[in-house]
């Protein structure tokens, strides 16, 4: 009886340093490094399969930062395993393409005797950082693609996805309807799969790629009460298995949900986070993704009222690829590393314990490492520009996943996918969140130029009012649109700042965004 007592306690003494253990960076791998291998690498396009290899294409970007979690995906609408151990499949003739340098390499490396997974963990343990498995529920590509990317579980039930037989009125039509016995038995299957194969710190449910999980809701409608309790239900189950497997192998599993951040969002898709965490189901989470329904600062108190860490998801912004699309106009610069930089400062303002990367590992591994290299407590000195919105565009939109979705939106902000057009004395009033104490970095040295930049269709040289806190900018130029501000050291607070814009004459909104650059 004492040797069970210390065991326990021993176990619940690593749950609690696992779940308390800072994290300030999580980085998430697309998980498309091998069966795309090797991804806009053409150096390593005729090089043999091997384990520094695979980790040029995507994981070397993380060497040497601060990035504590590498989160890496594996999954693909209920496919696409490319672990090997998990009961799933791989198909290597799926995801060929002749027209591009790349291919599927899963059976090339499964031959060196390691799959994807094993190898991401490999070099997370190297480089001193945790391993986390994110599992994507519902991820819509086969939906667009099904011919390369329908799962053999739903080509064999076609019955589980949410449009057979029907039309959907939002959602992908080939997302699995978690109503159905079979589909959570099936998660639950290739779930266990992981856990007791492969050597790993924690595990993501993540729900925002995409966040669909009930035929109820893509006929239109809300989830019912008992599907919020199925959900419910088996969150909780995957809390058991975790903890099952976790004490037989003696390391306890740090469960995590990357999901929607809005409660009441995620209630009308299926999701009941506040009996989710309530139950203790999750030892943190992710909230947000390619769009934004409340405040940073908002969702991070409700959670943090449950005696959880709360994570801001900042995702790769979509918008410049949907105004250009659309022949629109907006201000440069929400790819570039400043604006990387703001994002994070401002999230860490609004009480966010740590960021979730997601979708950056496209990007240049010397611009993900510049982003990744700081400590992200403190980002004064370093250059920013600050945007009145930064994601949301396209089919990644609150209501392409519910039917009425949009009215969830709570935040306010110019979004050059949706110009506003304003009447003469008309105003657009909205937030920027300000990640930077300028007063405290003049103390340590470091003067700012704060430029705020308002794009609109003015001509000549009138000009909008643009107030900040309350206050009009002065002395502020226009050519083509453009109109630049000079702000003071004091206009800007770090947190939340109330910005309005007011129309001289009509006219049209496209951007707003504040640069600082220190000298």
């Amino acid at each position: 009886a004492s040797v069970a007592a210390w065991t326990t306690d021993s176990y619940e003494k690593m749950k609690r340093a696992a779940v308390n253990r800072e994290r300030l960076i999580i980085w998430d791998d697309d998980g498309c490094d091998m069966v795309y291998y090797p991804y806009q690498r053409a150096d390593l396009a005729k090089l043999p399969a091997s384990a520094r290899n695979f980790e040029l294409v995507f994981l070397e970007a993380t060497e040497n930062t601060k990035a504590d979690v590498i989160g890496y995906s594996g999954t693909m609408g209920f496919g696409y395993f490319t672990a090997l151990r998990t009961g799933g499949y791989v198909n290597p003739n799926r995801f060929a393409d002749a027209n591009q340098p790349w291919r599927n390499a899963v059976n090339e490396f499964a031959a060196t005797g390691k799959d994807a997974l094993d190898l991401a963990t490999d070099f997370a343990r190297r480089n001193k950082k945790e391993i986390f498995l994110s599992l994507r529920f519902n991820d819509n590509h086969d939906n667009g693609h099904p011919a390369i990317m329908l799962s053999p579980f739903k080509i064999d039930n076609p019955e589980v996805m949410v449009g057979h037989g029907r039309k959907v009125k939002c959602c992908g039509r080939n997302a699995a309807d978690f109503a159905q016995e079979k589909v959570r038995a099936f998660v639950k299957k290739y779930m266990c799969g992981y856990m007791e194969n492969y050597d790993l710190d924690g595990i993501e449910f993540d729900f925002f790629r995409h966040p669909q999980l009930f035929r109820t809701v893509a006929l239109g409608g809300h989830a019912t009460a008992e599907e919020l309790a199925t959900m419910t239900q088996l969150m909780k189950d995957f809390r058991a298995m975790a903890e099952e497997i976790g004490r037989k192998r003696g390391r306890p599993f740090v469960l995590c949900a990357r999901v929607p951040d809005s409660f009441d969002y995620c209630r009308a898709i299926g999701i009941d986070l506040d009996a989710w965490l309530r139950a203790g189901t999750l030892d943190f989470l992710v909230v947000g993704g390619y769009f934004q329904l409340e405040p940073w600062r908002k969702t991070a108190e409700k959670v943090h009222g449950y005696g959880v860490k709360c994570y801001a998801s900042l995702d790769e912004t979509r918008i410049p690829q949907i105004v250009k699309r659309q022949k629109g106009k907006m201000l440069p610069g929400r790819n570039d590393k400043s604006c990387w930089i703001a994002r994070i400062a401002a999230a860490m303002a609004c009480g966010m314990d740590g960021v979730n990367l997601f979708n950056i590992e496209y990007f240049k591994h010397d611009d993900q490492r510049y982003i990744m290299q700081h400590d992200i407590r403190d980002l004064d000195g370093l250059d920013k520009i600050y945007f009145g919105t930064y994601v949301g565009g396209g089919g990644y939109l609150p209501q392409s996943f519910l039917v009425g979705g949009k009215d969830f939106w709570k935040t306010t902000g110019v979004n050059p996918a949706f110009p506003e057009k304003l009447a003469t004395g008309a105003s657009h009033l909205f937030e920027i969140i300000f990640g930077d104490d300028l007063a405290a970095a003049k103390r340590k040295g470091k003067t700012a130029k704060v430029e705020v930049r308002v794009l609109t269709d003015l001509k000549g040289a009138t000009l909008p009012t643009v107030k900040v806190r309350g206050k009009a900018l002065a002395d502020g130029t226009q050519k083509e649109g453009l109109a630049t501000f000079i702000a003071d050291d004091a206009t800007f607070i770090k947190g939340e700042n109330a910005v309005e814009i007011i129309a001289p004459v009509a006219m049209t909104l496209h951007d707003i965004s504040v640069r600082v650059t220190f000298r």
